[in-house]
């Protein structure tokens, strides 16, 4: 509005007071100021919503995996092993309870090396 050059008048012009141009002027700039926080507001809610979102799915697949937790654990807990088809190990067993206490400790300390527990 700076810029514009006088007009000349006739009936049809009117003037406008340099108090009423820096009233336009402060509510252009407010305009664009509102206008950019707007912008800013909708870009905030957007990354909540994806935020939100991404939340959302992480939570289904916990839930997911807590279930399938849950599955494995019933089956663990109720599965029965039949040692009879283990006939190496029943013989193992047996042969070692009827070996000697410091034997049986022995095999004991030797098996308690040998396995490797994962970390």
């Amino acid at each position: 509005l700076d810029n514009l050059k006088p007009t000349k008048l006739n009936k049809n012009n009117m003037l406008i007071s340099s108090k009423n141009v820096e009233i336009i002027k402060n509510y252009t700039k407010d305009i664009k100021d509102t206008t950019k926080t707007i912008r800013n507001v909708n870009d905030l809610n957007m990354a909540i919503r994806d935020f939100e979102h991404s939340a959302f799915e992480v939570q289904q697949e916990n839930n997911s995996l807590k279930y399938e937790l849950e599955i494995k654990d019933e089956e663990y807990r109720t599965t029965n092993i039949n040692m009879a088809k283990y006939f190496n190990i029943m013989f193992a067993e047996a042969k070692l309870m009827e070996s000697p206490l410091e034997l049986q400790n022995q095999v004991a300390l030797y098996l308690f090396n040998s396995i490797k527990l994962e970390k």
